[in-house]
């Protein structure tokens, strides 16, 4: 394997592996295994051993099924692609630092490492290298490599070329090429002594056209979802960008717009060029949209020497308004109708905030600041319909959620869907109709979702590929509904099973893209198959096949943890990623007779050390209420011992149960159960319900429930249990081991410590208020601010039951922390200074929120390691704590 200092060929990092692989088997083996016969011994954990370990991801797997990529990431950034063949002979080939890769039709394997371009035969393993290849893309439909070459004097040129290296077209003096999505062309811009031209090549037959010339760069090319146009930007030596252009290939035609003509762009305003959004084209090819500001001399000047003036009458604090969006630099939408030559101002100063409906006809437009000042993180704004073709627009929506997934239109244009007051509704443009297509459902679409807010909706799954129907999510299953709510079906049994079905091949990815602020979702052709990814009650995952008028069918369901689901729709076969805490990732091949096969463990020195085990404890709080904790073991457990515990808490962490822990000294928050079962703990996880105005108690009750019930199994010291948690588990383990006999010490970093206080700070990294954490997420209130229910803040801030603390704390945080104020974290330290408390802080220069800088991630670890094993096992052997002690 290659490091990023230091480049091996593909022979040597074979020879290298291999001989890696014989120190393993054969001196490792003689090492722990002096005698004949005698079974291999397990070692246990050390530091020095957690290099060895890497992350494993599923790269690429090939169409007829036959050979998978994956990637392993070292700690040391020793990170190798590899390439295997999953049918036949096994062969493995790799590439040292490799991504983005692809496997073609006939069988070769290309990577890009730093500055080169790497492809391997796999009928035979020959290796082969392109040097100062900047970029390159694989065109399917016609089996070529297009590329960008440097030559020594950094002059590049395009190369088309088959995967065997045979080169087919060049094209000198390029700069930069996109191909379009129908794969069929291909469009190269090209510079040489001032003159600059582009050209549109045909990959079926190569031949080529040139479109455009000119002295100014052409960059920035953006396609029409069907190839039909193509526009893109001219870009002067001092990029700025002179014209859009838009060519028509089914007509043959360029059109332009030259910004600098009269009744061009608004006075002041210019185009920009490197957008959150690429140009836009519109479905019938008749509007072309992009981005404008007003020009840098333009801009609204802050003078330093000045002091900032802070208004309660402005609609945005001040820090929020130059922090999070400084007013001068809003962009704002154009568009550009080609046949008409005008431009159009889409957005403008009163309705500043743009998104399109599927085919581009309307624009739905909103002001975020109309309702301003607000305290919530969405704060609400009217919504209005503006037709495109007419520019008369109307109001459709008052006093609507700012949460982007609660609006977004239907591919085809006809309807918006929305979510309000507990149900999803449509809008119907042309009749001008609002539907509530749940209302009569006997389900409910909304509930606990995500981390820290306590009720939102469930999602919307899509939009079916036939135009007629809206897909849904509850808490379990998938529904499918017509536009106009004339009826609805459940398309999975997941309620009936307490098993969570959503759409996608991965479990952690989204199914979500954003452009010009329309949320697109996934169209799914209802008539076929279509894969589910699921999880149990139980935590069990897995993925099921989906088919019309016979419901969901396991592919596989385990109790583990599964994802990275592949398919090879010729070769019939599943490709997905399996792990559990003690069973390292593997990438395991299934037939669709559902036999499977491991064809890659990762980590396979994980066999040869003590490992703990997990499982999943179920307890109830005193309100009775069912809840879910992970317990892990410890690596050499002996149950006619008694072990000391840390507790860890958040919220929900059950979810976590199957998750491979790789053992590493380099942990943003020092938190990493392979380390901890490592070292002799018992290390638990309870899930925790939190309460509305009450998020301190809760908390107290779920944790000390779900410890009590870990007590009551007598496999854990009770005067051995150790308590820590960051940021919102930082507050809580706070709040808890002010109130609980339960633990021995704790360890809290990152914490809020006091909510009066931190209702009124800032976050200085987007400059927003933190009071919308107090309303409907994390500690709500219920809009109770602490000015006129003090009671509410001071009986859930840790800071008020100070004086009841019997432990030693252990605090920290990163002294440039600007989520949570860093001073926090010192008050509440000269608060146990006051009174006299056992308590050590420790402040991280230059770290934020989590430690970013690896020392520090490493003597963080060893000083939490330190710190349990000094109260919890009575190893008084660090001075730096004898000294806070004594």
């Amino acid at each position: 394997m290659a490091s990023k200092n230091k480049r091996f060929s593909l022979k040597e990092v074979q020879l290298k592996d291999c001989l890696i692989y014989l120190f393993f088997l054969f001196v490792l083996q003689l090492e722990t295994c002096p005698l004949n016969g005698q079974a291999l011994q397990k070692k246990e954990l050390e530091e020095k051993d957690y290099r060895l370990w890497a992350e494993t991801f599923i790269d690429k797997f090939s169409s007829d099924g036959r050979w998978t990529s994956y990637s392993l990431q070292y700690e040391n950034n020793r990170d190798t692609l590899f390439i295997r063949n999953i049918t036949d002979t096994g062969k493995t080939f790799n590439i040292p630092m490799g991504y983005n890769s692809c496997i073609t039709s006939d069988q070769y394997f290309y990577a890009q490492t730093k500055d080169s371009l790497s492809f391997i035969d796999l009928s035979n393993g020959q290796q082969k290298s392109i040097s100062n290849v900047s970029s390159y893309q694989y065109n399917e439909q016609y089996n070529l490599i297009i590329l960008l070459k440097a030559n020594a004097g950094k002059e590049k040129s395009l190369l088309i070329q088959s995967p065997d290296g045979r080169i087919i077209k060049s094209v000198e003096h390029a700069t930069q090429f996109s191909l379009c999505p129908k794969n069929k062309w291909l469009i190269v811009s090209t510079c040489s002594s001032g003159s600059c031209k582009l050209i549109l090549i045909n990959l079926k037959d190569k031949s080529e056209k040139q479109i455009a010339s000119g002295s100014n760069h052409f960059t920035e090319f953006s396609w029409d979802p069907h190839g039909r146009a193509v526009a893109f930007y001219s870009l002067s030596p001092d990029r700025k960008i002179n014209s859009i252009f838009m060519y028509r290939n089914d007509l043959k035609r360029l059109f332009e717009f030259n910004s600098g003509v009269p009744q061009g762009l608004p006075e002041g305003a210019e185009i920009v060029s490197s957008p959150p959004d690429k140009i836009l084209i519109s479905e019938d090819l008749q509007r072309v949209f992009f981005h404008i500001r007003k020009r840098k001399s333009d801009k609204l000047s802050k003078s330093y020497s000045q002091p900032e003036v802070w208004n309660t009458n402005d609609k945005l604090v001040y820090s929020y308004a130059y922090i999070g969006e400084i007013p001068s630099e809003t962009l704002k939408i154009m568009m550009w109708e080609p046949n008409k030559g005008r431009p159009i101002e889409v957005s403008t100063d009163e309705l500043p905030e743009v998104f399109f409906t599927g085919n581009q006809k309307y624009a739905i437009l909103s002001n975020k600041l109309q309702y301003e000042p607000q305290f919530t993180l969405y704060a609400p704004r009217d919504y209005y319909l503006l037709n495109l073709a007419t520019m008369q627009r109307k109001k459709i929506l008052s006093r609507f959620s700012s949460y982007y997934e609660y609006l977004t239109a239907s591919p085809d244009g006809r309807y918006l869907a929305y979510f309000k007051d507990g149900n999803w509704w449509t809008y119907n443009i042309i009749k001008d109709l609002h539907t509530n297509l749940t209302q009569n459902l006997q389900t409910v679409f909304n509930g606990k979702v995500h981390t820290l807010v306590s009720n939102s909706a469930f999602g919307q799954a899509g939009w079916s590929s036939s135009n007629t129907e809206i897909l849904l999510y509850d808490q379990f299953d998938i529904w499918a509904v017509r536009f106009d709510g004339s009826k609805a079906r459940r398309l999975t049994h997941g309620r009936e099973k307490e098993i969570k079905f959503r759409f996608g091949c991965d479990p952690g990815s989204a199914l979500l893209n954003s452009t010009y602020g329309s949320l697109n979702h996934e169209v799914y052709d209802l008539t076929k198959e279509i894969i589910l990814n699921a999880r149990g009650a139980d935590e069990k995952t897995g993925f099921f096949l989906w088919k019309e008028n016979i419901g969901e069918k396991p592919i596989v369901y385990e109790d583990a943890y599964i994802d990275q689901l592949k398919y090879s729709f010729s070769g019939k076969k599943f490709l997905y990623r399996i792990q559990k805490f003690s069973l390292p990732p593997g990438l395991v091949i299934q037939q669709e007779d559902l036999r499977q096969s491991t064809i890659f463990q990762s980590n396979a020195q994980h066999s040869n050390y003590h490992w703990g085990n997990n499982e999943l404890v179920t307890f109830e709080n005193s309100k009775h209420q069912k809840l879910k904790g992970v317990l892990y073991y410890p690596a050499l457990y002996d149950p006619t011992k008694k072990y000391p515990m840390i507790v860890h808490v958040y919220e929900n962490q059950s979810k976590n149960l199957h998750l491979y822990s790789i053992p590493t000294l380099k942990n943003e928050t020092g938190f990493n159960p392979a380390v901890f079962t490592s070292k002799g703990y018992f290390f638990f996880l309870p899930d925790i319900i939190i309460e509305d105005e009450n998020q301190g108690l809760s908390s107290l009750d779920c944790a000390e429930s779900g410890v009590k019930k870990i007590l009551s199994m007598n496999i854990v010291n009770p005067e051995g249990v150790g308590l820590m948690g960051h940021s919102f588990g930082g507050y809580e383990s706070a709040f808890i081991a002010n109130r609980s006999s339960l633990f021995k010490t704790a360890v809290v970093s990152g914490a809020i410590t006091d909510l009066g206080r931190f209702y009124l700070t800032v976050n200085w990294k987007t400059g927003r208020p933190d009071i919308w954490r107090f309303q409907g997420d994390q500690w709500n209130m219920n809009n109770k601010d602490p000015f006129n229910y003090p009671d509410v803040y001071n009986r859930n801030s840790p800071v008020a039951y100070i004086n009841s603390l019997k432990i030693p704390l252990l605090t920290w945080s990163g002294r440039a922390d600007t989520q949570v104020d860093w001073q926090q974290t010192v008050e509440y330290h000269m608060a146990l200074r006051r009174l006299g408390k056992k308590n050590v802080m420790l402040l991280y220069p230059n770290e934020g929120h989590g430690l970013a800088i690896p020392s520090n991630q490493e003597d963080l670890t060893h000083r939490v390691l330190q710190w349990f094993d000094y109260f919890l096992k009575e190893e008084k052997i660090s001075g730096w704590i004898d000294n806070a002690m004594n």
